[in-house]
């Protein structure tokens, strides 16, 4: 998997404010790094988060754990625009037909609360976790896949971290899948999953709607260095995963 023109290129960057740039550029730096990290699983520390979000996204530990007669695995993830809001769901069965739910949510961090015996405290994402039963196991599923899930990924969309998109992967049967909703090509209000996650979702985070955007051109869009919000990242879905 890669970054696909991480950011902006440095070219853009000296066109901008010179002596702005080296805290940002060294972002940058690690921010091309992030593709090689590999993940592991769902991770509540920011920084271990934050090294392997491009694997977790993509699924990479369900795929390489994905075997017949293991449990399934579902990942499904939101970018409400990444820095207003991103949830992560992993649902994993059990042995008694259930699904064990962990449920992460991270919003606009506030740096004011930062506190010396937990800097990292705004960046962690709020947790809870929940046992679902059969019937809610099934009934949720039923959703995800009543969505579209099983159709072919949208092979060559791209996934900006300034817009809205769905990303779920799944082992089930010993089968790897991956799928993908990025709006406004998606109507993401339309996926039928969504409201059966936040009535399960517990952690008490309002969800950050898919608004109605008009995105510039990636990598257009220059303004204030300092806001992130200004240099999007994206990723592009392959056939079944993402690249």
């Amino acid at each position: 998997m890669r970054i696909l023109a991480s950011m902006v290129p440095i070219a853009e960057l000296r066109r901008g404010r010179p002596g702005r740039f080296f805290g940002f550029s060294g972002l940058l730096g690690l921010a091309l790094l992030l593709a090689g990290c590999a993940s592991s699983g769902p991770v509540n520390n920011p920084i271990g988060s934050t090294l392997t979000w491009f694997s977790y996204v993509g699924g990479d530990d369900i795929r390489s754990a994905c075997q017949a007669g293991g449990p399934a695995h579902w990942r499904l993830v939101y970018n409400g625009n990444y820095q207003q809001q991103v949830r992560a769901y992993d649902l994993v069965a059990d042995a008694d037909g259930g699904i064990v739910m962990q449920s992460r949510v991270t919003g606009s961090r506030d740096v004011s609360l930062i506190d010396l015996k937990n800097p990292f405290a705004p960046w962690e994402p709020t947790f809870h976790q929940r046992l679902l039963s059969p019937p809610q196991a099934q009934h949720l599923e039923q959703a995800i896949v009543a969505s579209g899930f099983d159709a072919p990924a949208p092979d060559g969309t791209f996934l900006r971290s300034d817009g809205y998109y769905w990303v779920v992967s799944a082992c089930r049967n010993g089968h790897f899948h991956l799928n993908a909703w990025a709006a406004p090509a998606a109507d993401l209000r339309q996926l039928r999953f969504v409201p059966e996650l936040l009535r399960l979702d517990g952690t008490g985070i309002a969800y950050n709607l898919p608004a109605r955007i008009n995105l510039p051109p990636y990598g257009s869009g220059l303004g204030d260095p300092s806001d992130p919000n200004t240099f999007p990242f994206r990723l592009q879905v392959g056939r079944n995963g993402l690249r």
